[in-house]
């Protein structure tokens, strides 16, 4: 039975986005090991039959030494555990858990879930991001992107090969977990926001719709906000302006959870009006999956959610185009909400469905194995 490792910056995470990957691997008869930092979701990874090995890390920090514990850490249980081949989500175990297996001769298989906020930004800090990826992709076995533009600034730069980079459309969607659900009664009409809270997914823009529609809709609208506060990240929204928000009456906040769908479910539409370095939006491939129309940014895989008037695209940091896209969605008939509900449903099914991504990671891990 070969060992294979998958890893990322939170156990959170791989339980979250990646429990039907762990699952199929089990089944294909792998033995697969989970490298984390200790969190709260351990204990899940191992109910899915995962070996769970906790490494030192932060996701979002900047110590240069505690980036070298955790390379050192990693590299260890590779060695430790016998691992024939890694499979990386998420920046710094791309980067870290590349850089400990390639020192091992191991094949690791990397996945670029969009470029997040710093690797355009000016400065220092972007520069040795750069020379990371630059260091430590070039050697991976196989490269996975979410969209195009991120596989293309891989290749222009020399991160990545046309030989050993593809694209997956997203991290995909379980659609046996993910049923079609039939949209609530009106009004309210309700705009759900999931996903981090962090200024460049949009949330100022989003809060001023918010004040605006509010004060000229009262409670016939609202705005509910879903996911984690207080983000191990310079951008993040904090609990104190939250709840400063909720008090205004501006939105809800719902706080944190392991099973979305209640929330999608109870949502005429999920919007996104994100400006962050995406992949695909998790949150809009579920959204779909549920039969949610969206509203997002004209922004790299973003704009691959919205096909055949199943949502509304609009160009991101504008204020006065969100406000106009969350009335039009209001103002849509019944007949044509169901309309973009059913596209949104069939383009789940067609284009985003887990069952692909997890063919290819199946795929590339045997090729690793048998070249190996």
């Amino acid at each position: 039975m070969s060992r294979i490792a998958i890893a990322s910056n939170s156990d959170w995470y791989l339980y979250n986005f990646r429990a039907s990957t762990i699952r199929s691997l089990i089944e294909q008869g792998f033995e697969v090991v989970a490298i984390v930092p200790k969190g709260t979701h351990s204990d899940q990874l191992s109910e899915l039959g995962a070996n769970v090995v906790h490494v030192p890390l932060k996701a979002a920090g900047r110590n240069p030494l505690e980036d070298l514990r955790y390379l050192n850490a990693f590299r260890n249980v590779l060695r430790d555990k016998n691992i024939k081949a890694l499979l990386c989500f998420t920046p710094k175990a791309n980067i870290f858990g590349g850089l400990a297996a390639r020192s091992l001769h191991i094949p690791y298989i990397n996945n670029i879930a969009g470029l997040g906020n710093q690797f355009e930004k000016p400065g220092m800090i972007t520069r040795v991001v750069n020379f990371l990826y630059q260091v430590s992709q070039p050697s991976a076995f196989h490269i996975f992107f979410q969209n195009e533009q991120d596989q293309a600034t891989f290749l222009t730069r020399g991160y990545a090969s046309e030989h050993n980079s593809s694209r997956l459309m997203g991290s995909g969607v379980d659609l046996s977990r993910f049923h079609m659900a039939p949209l609530p009664d009106r009004p309210p009409f309700r705009f759900l926001f999931m996903g981090r809270m962090l200024v460049e997914k949009g949330i100022p823009e989003l809060i001023d719709v918010a004040r605006r529609l509010r004060a000229r809709h009262g409670d016939k609208v609202e705005f509910q906000m879903l996911g984690y506060l207080d983000w191990d990240n310079p951008s993040a929204i904090s609990s104190q302006q939250m709840d400063d928000w909720v008090s205004e009456g501006i939105v809800t906040y719902c706080g944190t959870t392991d099973d979305v769908r209640p929330f999608i479910t109870n949502a005429h539409a999920v919007v996104l009006p994100t400006y962050y370095g995406e992949g695909v939006p998790k949150s809009l491939i579920e959204a779909l999956a549920i039969g949610r129309p969206v509203i997002t940014t004209d922004h790299p895989g973003c704009r691959d959610v919205v096909s055949d008037d199943n949502g509304i695209l609009i160009p991101a940091r504008d204020t006065d185009a969100l406000e106009a896209a969350c009335e039009a969605m209001m103002a849509s008939s019944e007949a044509d909400w169901q309309d973009m509900s059913n596209r949104s449903r069939r383009l789940a099914e067609n284009v985003f469905s887990d069952t692909a991504n997890i063919e290819a990671y199946l795929s590339v891990i045997r090729r690793a194995l048998d070249e190996k």
